[in-house]
């Protein structure tokens, strides 16, 4: 029941999101979805604003010992696409954490720190592999 408690005002924080978009009739939506390796990270850019989904990425093998972090590539992506909208002032608008596992929480601190969002929405479950970026 507290996943369903907290999946539905994300539902409805997005759903005004975009249905406040809709009003400006020649601009578009776009969403962006960052190679983070493991995990999930998805952009999504509005007229007026922008929404990261999750921050991805857990460290993992990549060809035998190496390791591969993505949080460098999700701040440079990030860093270009705000590049690209100087009227962004280089902030998101939301971080939506889907839930607390690692390779959807990974680079929240640097997402934090580094792009300040306005606002964050995560969920209250307190078990996961990555609690403690999303806290």
């Amino acid at each position: 029941m507290p996943l369903k408690r907290t999946v539905i005002p994300m539902l409805f924080l997005t759903s005004l999101l975009l249905s406040a978009t809709t009003a400006i009739a020649d601009d578009v939506m776009k969403v962006h979805f960052i190679d983070v390796g493991q995990g999930d990270a998805t952009l999504v850019e509005f007229p007026c604003g922008s929404m990261l989904i999750d921050t991805g990425g857990e460290k993992w093998p990549d060809k035998g010992t190496a390791r591969y972090d993505s949080t460098p590539g999700l701040v440079d992506y990030l860093t270009r696409f705000f590049d690209s909208r100087p009227d962004l002032e280089g902030r998101l608008d939301l971080l939506l954490l889907t839930h607390p596992h690692l390779d959807h929480t990974r680079g929240v601190p640097a997402v934090v720190s580094q792009f300040l969002p306005r606002n964050v929405v995560y969920t209250n479950l307190d078990r996961g592999s990555g609690i403690s970026e999303q806290r």
